[in-house]
């Protein structure tokens, strides 16, 4: 019984948080994506470290996706018990 409530207080912070990482991580890495498509593709600045920016990019997303993952493993359902 106490390991559900740690489960459910767990998952209600994890859903609280969830909007606040979403409006962080994704716009990150879309801009980041934008900025080294401008900067390290199409203008072509050799200074510009386009594939570390390019790296960030894809890490605050999977970061994002990494977070989704986590709270889908506490939103599942335990399997049913017969109460013998």
């Amino acid at each position: 019984m106490a390991l559900q409530f740690v489960r459910i207080a767990c998952c209600a912070l994890l859903v609280l948080i969830e909007p606040l990482l979403r409006a962080t991580l994704v716009p990150i890495a879309f801009l980041g994506f934008l900025v080294t498509l401008i900067f390290g593709f199409l203008i072509g600045d050799p200074r510009f470290p386009r594939w570390g920016m390019l790296a960030f990019s894809v890490g605050a997303l999977m970061l994002y996706w990494l977070f989704l993952g986590l709270m889908s493993l506490f939103m599942t359902l335990p399997p049913d018990r017969d109460c013998r």
